[in-house]
């Protein structure tokens, strides 16, 4: 009997030891997937791939896997062993030879983020668009939440501008991003719109999806409107726009950034699968509960930019002043007056008046906060560039019950653009701009 065993390279006890280590290597590997699918965590990290791993324990668990199977094998024969390595060689060098293709570009893979970001309608500016449909709020799309669809009718003008009327020039120019296109409102809801209604002045949105300031300045230069008596409203958003800056100043302009070649991370079959893992041992619903959130008078509200919004770019404060005050100049050389609003974070305005478990990113709001406000405040007061802070407003309709924002996205809803449009139209620069300037321009 042994001597058989033998001839076949493989004792008893062997045996047993390959099929203990066989099982006890796919009990770890299952339990710490459920460990992970059921923990909450943060994704203030952009290396975690897997679930709530890192990209190391991703790869200790396909080496754990991989060594219980052969285990497995070897439990059953010494040929099956060897099957599986020869196996396990083969597509090896079969991967390792699609991912050299494949970061040489041949064949291309865009990432979904890259294929959602170039298509996304305000990318770009598209004249005369007129394009209708239902979509979702931002959060509840990256989120994969169940939420009521939202019907859209998104126009832009000759220049690809989302506006209310399609005119060649305005009184008053509302210049930034997102929240000024805000293509899940009418555009008759739009801040720029009932600024054009409470000041009886005409408006123009010079917005674009994702800019940088920077963007935004090179926006307003290139669509060369007149200046002189005008308005030139600069909004900056406290969430990302020093995340925005940064990528300006590494990687340029937005919009030639997102036409340039995909990086090597984009075109890695081996990131593709990383991310792929991570889609199915974490669910929609289990990555949706990792994010932060709190409920207002039975609302739950979710929240996208906390602190990972501005650490790691503080060195942007400078760079995004800068850009300010160079813009100033130019309007003011051309016989315009400018002036810069700041849009806050949505948890800088909702945080105070949200119910939130106890040591949750909500509950500890405060620690949320980035120094932009603060920064822009002081440089205002040094420079003497008007500069308005819409928190105090929109906490003010928020403690009233009007909440400002979409439950589950970034952005105003038509609350928060009547609230903005309320608050720039009664502030000072604005009252004496149209009292005098303004006045000859309708």
């Amino acid at each position: 009997m042994n001597s058989t065993l033998r001839s076949r390279g493989l004792t008893p006890r062997l045996r047993r030891g390959a099929a203990i280590a066989a099982a006890l290597g796919i009990v770890i590997v299952v339990a710490l997937l459920a460990s992970t699918a059921s923990s909450e965590g943060s994704d203030a990290e952009p290396t975690k791939f897997f679930g709530l791993w890192r990209t190391r324990h991703v790869l200790l668990a396909l080496a754990l896997a991989w060594s219980a199977l052969a285990a497995a094998a070897l439990a059953f024969s010494p040929r099956s062993c060897a099957r599986w390595i020869a196996a396990s060689l083969s597509i090896g060098v079969t991967f390792g030879a699609a991912e050299a293709l494949a970061l040489v570009g041949v064949p291309h893979f865009p990432t979904r983020e890259r294929a959602s970001a170039v298509n996304e309608l305000g990318a770009r500016a598209e004249p005369h668009l007129d394009v209708r449909g239902e979509t979702g709020e931002d959060l509840a799309l990256a989120w994969g939440l169940a939420t009521p669809k939202v019907p859209f009718h998104y126009r832009t003008d000759r220049r690809g501008f989302r506006n209310h009327v399609d005119r060649a020039e305005a009184a008053l120019y509302c210049l930034g991003d997102s929240f000024l296109v805000a293509g899940l409102l009418p555009a008759e809801e739009l801040v720029a719109t009932r600024l054009e209604q409470r000041l009886q002045r005409s408006a123009m949105n010079l917005a674009l999806v994702g800019l940088a300031p920077q963007d935004e300045a090179t926006l307003l230069r290139e669509a060369r409107v007149p200046l002189e008596g005008r308005l030139v409203l600069h909004f900056v958003f406290e969430g990302n726009d020093l995340r925005d800056s940064a990528r300006f100043r590494t990687s340029g302009p937005a919009q030639a950034a997102a036409a340039v070649a995909p990086s090597w991370r984009e075109r890695s079959l081996a990131n593709r699968f990383l991310v792929w893992l991570q889609e199915i041992t974490q669910p929609a619903a289990q990555r949706a509960a990792a994010r932060a959130e709190g409920t207002i008078a039975g609302q739950r509200y979710l929240f996208h930019w906390l602190a990972n919004s501005y650490l790691g770019f503080e060195g942007e404060l400078e760079p995004l002043a800068a850009c300010l005050a160079n813009l100033r100049q130019e309007v003011e050389a051309a016989g315009g007056r400018y002036a810069v609003v700041l849009i806050p974070q949505k948890i800088r305005v909702l945080g105070p008046y949200c119910s939130a478990p106890a040591g949750t990113p909500v509950a500890r709001w405060e620690e949320q906060l980035s120094p932009l406000p603060a920064y822009l405040a002081s440089w205002s007061a040094r420079t003497g560039t008007p500069f308005l802070d819409l928190t105090s407003a929109l906490r003010a309709a928020t403690a009233r019950g009007e909440v400002p924002w979409f439950p589950a996205d970034t952005h105003w809803n038509a609350i928060g653009h009547a609230i903005a449009a309320e608050a720039i139209a009664a502030w000072e620069p604005v009252v004496e701009w149209s009292r005098t300037s303004g006045s000859q321009i309708r």
